[in-house]
């Protein structure tokens, strides 16, 4: 099985000392798409809502993008706001130090804040804060 960019942005995330000590230990309590059955919270959610191919005029260039949003769930909103701001924080330096990440075919080139909302989970008890982020990534093709 080839890696995809989630398990990009995971590796991201379970190097991230902060994200670690609000969701971890290591592997962090990140999950692509969907939380567990009966999780244990605080947790991280990430899932893609749209993307494209980039183009170029020899055919596909292997560049991509794609939204993501990062759903941070914790028993208090302080708390969500708190690891959101560590996910946001452990983007932000990656690309402050553009530190190459790659998993497998994949290379993530940027990751940009994009927006945030918030949620209430009224089956769990708990509060998100949700931030998105615009991806830009490199895959075979």
């Amino acid at each position: 099985m080839s890696a995809t960019v989630d398990d990009a942005l995971f590796a991201i995330l379970n190097a991230d000392a902060d994200v670690l000590a609000l969701v971890g230990p290591s592997p962090c309590r990140a999950y692509a798409n969907l939380a567990p059955e009966n999780p244990t919270f605080p947790l991280v959610v990430y899932r893609h809502f749209g993307g494209s191919g980039v183009a170029s005029m020899q055919g596909q260039s292997g560049l991509r993008r794609v939204s993501i949003d990062f759903e941070c769930w914790a028993d208090k909103p302080s708390k969500a706001l708190e690891i959101a701001q560590a996910v946001l924080m452990a983007f932000d330096e990656w690309n402050g130090y553009q530190a190459e990440v790659a998993a497998g075919n994949v290379k993530l080139n940027s990751v940009l804040f994009a927006g945030e909302a918030q949620d209430y989970d009224d089956t769990h008890g708990v509060h998100a804060m949700t931030y998105s982020f615009d991806v830009m990534y490199n895959e075979a093709v």
